[in-house]
Parts: C-alpha cells; sequence; structure tokens
C-alpha cells in the first residue's frame, strides 16, 4: 500500500491525465463535439496536470512529491470549479460570460465582423453537447477533478499511517 502512495500514485496520474485529455480530444477531432470557450478554459489544468505528473514520474520524493501533490491539487480545484461554472451555465442555474454566446472579436471593422459572423459557428456554452445520464462533460470533469482532489486529501490526512 505503501508504494502505491508514493510512485505508483503517480503512475495512476499519469494514465487518468491522459485518457481525460485523449477523451476530450477524441470528442472534438473524431465525434466532432466543437469546444465552447469554457470547455477550452477546463482543459488548462489537465495539461498542467499531465506534465506535472509526467514529471514526478521519475521518482521524486520527500518535499519536491508533497509540493507536486499540492499543485496537483490546485489545478484539480481550479479545473473542477471552472466545470462547477460551466455545468452550472448549462442547466440553467447562472448565466455565462459573453464569449460563450457571441465570441465576437474585439477589434475590426463592420466588414470583418460580418465575414466573422458569417463563417463561423457559434458554440454556446449554455447547451451541453453531449451527455450520459444526464451528465454533461462539464458535470464529470467536476466529478474526476473533485474525486481527485478527495484522493489527495485523504493521502495528505492519512500520511505516515497506512
Amino acid at each position: 500500500m505503501g508504494r502505491f502512495l508514493e510512485v505508483d500514485m503517480w503512475r495512476y496520474g499519469f494514465v487518468l491525465t491522459s485518457f481525460v485529455i485523449s477523451f476530450f480530444l477524441v470528442a472534438e477531432h473524431v465525434w466532432g463535439y466543437e469546444p465552447c470557450p469554457l470547455c477550452e478554459w477546463q482543459r488548462y489544468p489537465w495539461y498542467g496536470s499531465f506534465i506535472l505528473s509526467l514529471v514526478l514520474l521519475w521518482g521524486f520524493g520527500g518535499r519536491l512529491l508533497i509540493f507536486g501533490e499540492f499543485l496537483l491539487g490546485l489545478l484539480m480545484l481550479i479545473g473542477g470549479s471552472i466545470g462547477v461554472y460551466h455545468a452550472g451555465i448549462e442547466y440553467g442555474f447562472w448565466a455565462g460570460p459573453l464569449t460563450c454566446s457571441s465570441g465576437l472579436p474585439a477589434e475590426g471593422g463592420v466588414d470583418e465582423l460580418r465575414s466573422y459572423l458569417l463563417g463561423r459557428e457559434t458554440v454556446s456554452c449554455d447547451e451541453a453537447s453531449w451527455t450520459l445520464w444526464g451528465v454533461s462533460m462539464a458535470g464529470y470533469n467536476v466529478l474526476v477533478s473533485y474525486g481527485v482532489v478527495g484522493l489527495l486529501l485523504w493521502r495528505w490526512f492519512t500520511r505516515g499511517r497506512v
């Protein structure tokens, strides 16, 4: 059990982050689900977690491992919080940012704006493009991200006792 709590945890973290990143890239590029701006924001903590788990796979211990766990927890907390915000928009609990409804460019003339609007399909943040059992991708991001935070908290509070 102690081995799991040290290096193996980062192997599992690497597999988890690889799976999540692969899933949203396949959903976008293979299945054709275009991401909204909030979907893209939710990806950044996963990219950071992937890089972090890749670095910590080398078996660093001690303070570096604890700092890596802290960073991972922080990244997952941020990603899960963005997911809560996004899921709340999808389920109509609150309104989303303007970039989720229009995505208009900040500068340019009328002709540029017209060509932009005519040539681009807007992906709205308030409509879930995919659900499984009534839970959207943003909702699953919340479950997985906060699940990782829960595992890290369990690890921190049981350190030395397991």
